[in-house]
Formats: structure tokens, C-alpha cells, sequence
């Protein structure tokens, strides 16, 4: 049963609708009559009729304050219905189509039954796997397009080699619009399929997502259906990846939860190499890689799913003893990290170059950002490219005398704390690498500073964690003789400060920072020609 009453018979009458369109369109395409053409048109209107009450009593239940599993159902009831009346529509098409041949014989070489008939035979089984929630149905259902296109594609190079043998150009583009509606049957079928694999998972998925689950799954898994397994997604990542959460229903205790990431293969290969690094240093602070499935330019991975919050949940929510056991944890990490791996040999991170690299998608979020040069009498303000430009060279002569492993992406949700176990663990370790341990702290400070939280006693209490911070990497620099450390903290403070805007849509907000960035820049233009060791950051940008 569907979770939206009074549709089961509106459903299925549109389902065979739907179906009898198709039969009728294939029956066009090798008689091309106009009672044929005719019927198509009128049962067009039922259709019509039939999806909008479906898709009003949908909506009518949402107002009802349904649960969630009940939502997702009458959500993608919406989409199925959506697209079955799509299909219709292309068989109207098709039907007009074939009103513009000058000779509806040219059809006839063209097998176009195989293409028809997967088409019908998918969608006799769309009202099954909608209402019994049939995975293994709505991979079937999503299959077909990739069929579809096949069959298509074996037509249409039928079709230009007859073009190129001369055959008549103006029928033969029309039978290519005929075929194109076809094939557009099979992305509305991929859209019922995905659809129906929603209301399975609760989340809408493209089907290489859920087929990169399933397979996954049945290798770290003894089950494999979609059926017996929950996911959560998890928002809020910029990495570009879909990340959710994955159990199997039931079996919570005995094998543990994890931790599903679809994205491009190169990415994911980066972070399985960056999670074997930092776990051969602390084998506890990575989550473990179960398993690392390619599928052409995508890949998808399994993770072990860690406990704990997020650093930056638990700075902006918890009380001070929790903060600083957290943050005592981290110092002492870092520390280990960068001792176990530091190496004395000179690296220069190229703040500017990385900057430079992201500077086009802040003016597309911010163009005002691209200021412009400004002058009042005698008084010159240079423009933001020409700041760059001043402190070019000393980006290039500002080295680190030796590197470390760093994370890449140091930011507070990067970070979580078990507080019931004690433990620390660092997640998206896909930018990890050998490089100056300044850009890891720049990060974690940027992270603080553009917290849209502006509660006098939360505010301060991110600033006691700034402070902390600052004074511990001051440390550890002052201990391995980093003479530079100020001069580049402040390269690397306009890197994050500038780059982190293009995620910030309040504009005053992004303003604040930019504004903090120039300052840093002007800061640093004024030192030219001095020692950088005498250059002092100046850490009043850290404050609101």
C-alpha cells in the first residue's frame, strides 16, 4: 500500500495508462495512422487528470504532519508520478513526430521493438516495487536506462550512416527526434528508480551512489540489500563528496556502524593514502579504511564509523572542563605528530599560490571583494591584486626550516573528541601532506574566528581557544628555532581568512574577514626591507 490513502487506485490506473501510451507509440512508429495518432492525443488528458489528483492528495498529506518514513514515501510517490507522466508526454511527441514524415516507410528498417519493449516491461513493474519497497525492483527499474541508451545509440548510428549514404536528410533528422523521445523514456525511468530506492534508504541517492553502496556493502558486509541496512546522511562537508552514516538494521552491537563516502576516485584514493599515513604515526586517531571500491572516474568508501563530536560543537556547547580536556588532547597529538614526523628541511607552503587558486570563486561569491586601487590627494590605497603583487616575494623567501605530516583541512568539524572514551580523531584527511605545520594552525584559528556565533560568553570562550592555540604553536616553533613563524602565520592567516569568505553568504560577515585580510596584507608590505624575525603577528585579528 502507498503511504498516501485514496491514490492505490489512481496509481495503478495510471501505471497502465502509462503503459498502453507506450504500446500504442510503438504501434505508430510501424503504422503511422491517424486513429492511432488521435487516440494518444485524447488519453493524454486522463493522464494529466490522473497525476494531478495523485500529486494533490500527496500534498494534502504533508499537511497532516506525517513521520518521516511516510514523508519520504509520499515524496517519492510525487517523483513516480512526475515522471510516468513524462513518459506519456513523450509518446505524444512521437505521435506528432511522425506527422511530419514525408515517407513513414523510412521507419520500417529501424528495430525499434527491442527499445519499446524494455521500455513497457519496466514499467509494469514500477506499482510492485513502489509499494513493497523492493530494492532489488528499483535497481531493475534504474538498469533499464542504461539499456535504453544502448538500443538507442545502435539507431541513431543506424540513422547517420543512412544520412551519409544520402538518404533523405529531413526524414531521417525527424527519425531522430523519434528515437531521442525514446531514449528520454529511460532517464525518466532512472528517476522513478532512483525514487523508489529512496523510500528503501530514506535519502535520495543517484543510482551510482546506491549501487556503489550496495556493492561495498557486500563485501564488508554478510548481508548486502539495501533493505537491511539504514543511512543518515551528513551534511554540512564541503569536500565535495555524498557522506552518510551506514548500519545494518539491527545489528548495531555486533558489527559497529560506518562511514559511506561517494566521490571522485581521486579523492578518496588521496584520503586513503592520507588515513594510512596518520595511522601508522597514531593508529588510534584515523578511522580505518574497510574497503575502497573504483567505478571509472567515482569511487566509493567505506570507513569505520567514529564516535565522538565535532570540536566545534563541543567549543560552542560544553562546559570548560570538557574544552580543555579536548584541547589538552590536541596539543599533545600535535605534538607527537610533528616530532614523530618533522624532517629539518626547508618547504614553503606558497600561501599566495593557494590563495590565488580560489581567488575567483571568492569574487564570484563576493566581485566587490575584487577592490579596486583608490586614491584621495597624495593618500594611494592600492587595490587587493596589487597588496598580493607587494608581498609576492616574500611568500616565495618565507620557508619553513622543516616540514611535517599536516592535516590539510584543520578545521573544527575536521576534528572530533570522544569525550567518554578520551579519545581524539581527525577525519577528510584527503589534503594531508609533508608541509609547514603553520597552515594547520592558520586553519584551526580561521575556523574559530568565522563561528557565526556572537554571544558575549561563547564568543569569549573561542577566543580562550584561539589564545591557546596561538601560544602553543608559538611554542613549539620557538622550540625548533622557527625564527619565521610569525611572518608566515600572517601569509597563511590571509590565505584562510580570504579563501574561507567564498562559504559565507552575510555579506558583513565575509566583509569582516576580507577586511582582516587586507590589514594582514598591509602589515606584511610595511616590513619589507626588515628582518622577518622582527615581524610580530599582529594577533588583534584573532578578536571580534
Amino acid at each position: 500500500m502507498l503511504a498516501t490513502p485514496g491514490i492505490d487506485k489512481d496509481f495503478r490506473f495510471l501505471v497502465l495508462a502509462v503503459v498502453k501510451q507506450i504500446e500504442k507509440a510503438g504501434q505508430v512508429l510501424r503504422e503511422p495512422a491517424d486513429r492511432l495518432r488521435e487516440a494518444i492525443k485524447q488519453a493524454d488528458d486522463y493522464i494529466d487528470l490522473l497525476k494531478s489528483r495523485i500529486e494533490n492528495r500527496c500534498f494534502s498529506s504533508l499537511r497532516q504532519n506525517p513521520d518521516a518514513d511516510t514523508v519520504n514515501t509520499i515524496k517519492a510517490t510525487n517523483v513516480v508520478t512526475t515522471n510516468l507522466e513524462r513518459i506519456a508526454d513523450f509518446a505524444v511527441n512521437i505521435a506528432r513526430q511522425t506527422e511530419r514524415l514525408k515517407n513513414p516507410a523510412i521507419l520500417k528498417p529501424y528495430p525499434v521493438e527491442p527499445l519499446v519493449a524494455r521500455v513497457v516491461e519496466t514499467l509494469k513493474i514500477v506499482e510492485e516495487a513502489l509499494n513493497r519497497r523492493d530494492s532489488e525492483l528499483g535497481f531493475q527499474i534504474c538498469r533499464a536506462e542504461a539499456d535504453i541508451d544502448a538500443l538507442y545509440q545502435s539507431l541513431f548510428e543506424q540513422v547517420l550512416r543512412e544520412l551519409s549514404g544520402g538518404g533523405p536528410p529531413a526524414d531521417l533528422v525527424t527519425a531522430i527526434f523519434i528515437f531521442h523521445y525514446l531514449e528520454r523514456m529511460g532517464d525518466a525511468l532512472l528517476n522513478i528508480g532512483e525514487a523508489i530506492l529512496s523510500v528503501v534508504m530514506g535519502e535520495r541517492l543517484k543510482i551510482r551512489q546506491y549501487t556503489a553502496l550496495r556493492e561495498t556493502l557486500r563485501t564488508s558486509t554478510e548481508g548486502g540489500g539495501l533493505s537491511d541496512v539504514g543511512f543518515e546522511a551528513i551534511w554540512g562537508t564541503r569536500s565535495g563528496c555524498r557522506l552518510g552514516r551506514v548500519w545494518e538494521k539491527g545489528a548495531i552491537e555486533e558489527r559497529g556502524e560506518l562511514l559511506f563516502k561517494e566521490g571522485s576516485i581521486d579523492k578518496l584514493q588521496r584520503e586513503k593514502e592520507g588515513i594510512e599515513r596518520w595511522a601508522a604515526v597514531m593508529p588510534s586517531l584515523t578511522p580505518r579504511v574497510l574497503q575502497l571500491t573504483p567505478d571509472g572516474q567515482e569511487a566509493s568508501l567505506i570507513l569505520e564509523y567514529l564516535g565522538g563530536r565535532t570540536l566545534q560543537e563541543i567549543v560552542v556547547g560544553d562546559d570548560e572542563a570538557v574544552i580543555e580536556e579536548a584541547i589538552e588532547r590536541l596539543e599533545a597529538t600535535l605534538v607527537r605528530v610533528w616530532e614523530t614526523t618533522l624532517r629539518p628541511a626547508p618547504v614553503n607552503a606558497n600561501y599566495l599560490g593557494q590563495l590565488a587558486a580560489r581567488t575567483d570563486d571568492v569574487y564570484r561569491v563576493h566581485p566587490d571583494f575584487r577592490r579596486l586601487a583608490e586614491q584621495i590627494g597624495e593618500l594611494k590605497s592600492p587595490s587587493f591584486s596589487e597588496l598580493l603583487d607587494e608581498v609576492r616575494e616574500a611568500d616565495a623567501a618565507l620557508a619553513a626550516p622543516f616540514s611535517v605530516l599536516i592535516h590539510g583541512d584543520f578545521n573544527l568539524d575536521n576534528i572530533l573528541f570522544d569525550t567518554a572514551a578520551g579519545q581524539l580523531h581527525f577525519v577528510d584527511l584527503h589534503r594531508s601532506t609533508d608541509s609547514d605545520f603553520v597552515q594547520d594552525v592558520s586553519v584551526f584559528l580561521a575556523s574559530n574566528i568565522r563561528l557565526p556565533v556572537f554571544d558575549p560568553m561563547v564568543r569569549s570562550r573561542i577566543e580562550r581557544v584561539v589564545d591557546r592555540i596561538l601560544a602553543f604553536a608559538r611554542t613549539f616553533a620557538a622550540t625548533h628555532r622557527d625564527e619565521s613563524f610569525d611572518a608566515r602565520l600572517t601569509l597563511a592567516m590571509i590565505r584562510s581568512l580570504m579563501t574561507s569568505t567564498r562559504f559565507e553568504l552575510k555579506r558583513s560577515f565575509a566583509l569582516e574577514m576580507f577586511e582582516r585580510s587586507v590589514y594582514l596584507l598591509e602589515r606584511l608590505a610595511a616590513h619589507r626591507g626588515r628582518p622577518w624575525p622582527q615581524f610580530v603577528f599582529p594577533k588583534d585579528v584573532l578578536r571580534h
